[in-house]
């Protein structure tokens, strides 16, 4: 009985095989590579990620804990709250009090902090994963505001933050025209990642949070 003896492998093929090798080897070395330059040139803005969402990403997000320091919590009244952690574990939407120089909470501000009750409530069996804030640099309220708060917001929250701290926050919340953001939202860890301006409709902003809820780990 006589064995069969391999054909042997002409050079050519050999040096084919030693080729569809190395492809194979550097293929994940190459995905590595292409992964980090996209991440390069999304974070430095020359390429935008596309999504379904309707507000304007914050790229990179910023961290609210390290950029604000400190916030106090004050009460309509002006009296301050005790407060472990401004976030709470919750997706907080930020309104602006006196941003671009406005007297406290000027007649816009009063307008965005009524957009966000009403999506609040649109929110349904949701609505306690979410809270409101105003967020301020003037610590002192005074007595028109502290009643509008109480009559017509008394579920917001009063932030106080430093100026310059806010300065910084303002300037990277602009939209590319120039105009300041309505609101921003931060998630439960306190990273702001999103923000709204006058060109967003409700519609919109609702699906963004519903959107956000469905996919965050419940809190």
């Amino acid at each position: 009985m006589t064995k069969n003896s391999a054909t042997p492998l002409t050079a050519s093929q050999r040096r084919n095989n030693r080729i569809k090798l190395m492809v194979l080897w550097l293929i994940p070395f190459g995905l590595m590579a292409i992964a980090g330059f996209c991440y390069y040139l999304v974070q430095s803005g020359q390429m935008t990620v596309t999504s379904k969402n309707h507000g304007n990403l914050i790229q990179p997000p910023l961290q609210l804990n390290e950029l604000l320091g400190k916030i106090q919590h004050k009460g309509s009244n002006g009296q301050p709250l005790d407060l472990d952690t401004p976030w709470q574990g919750q997706w907080t939407m930020v309104v602006r009090g006196d941003i671009d120089g406005a007297e406290q909470c000027s007649q816009r501000c009063r307008d965005n902090l009524y957009a966000t009750r009403q999506l609040h409530i649109r929110l349904d069996k949701n609505a306690n994963r979410v809270q409101r804030v105003y967020l301020t640099h003037k610590s002192n309220v005074d007595a028109d505001l502290s009643a509008f708060l109480q009559e017509e917001h008394r579920l917001t929250k009063f932030y106080v933050a430093d100026e310059e701290s806010l300065a910084s926050l303002d300037s990277a919340l602009r939209t590319p025209s120039g105009e300041a953001a309505s609101f921003f939202l931060v998630d439960p860890a306190g990273w702001a990642m999103m923000s709204y301006s006058s060109e967003h409709s409700g519609n919109g902003m609702l699906k963004d949070l519903k959107h956000l809820l469905k996919y965050s780990r419940d809190r």
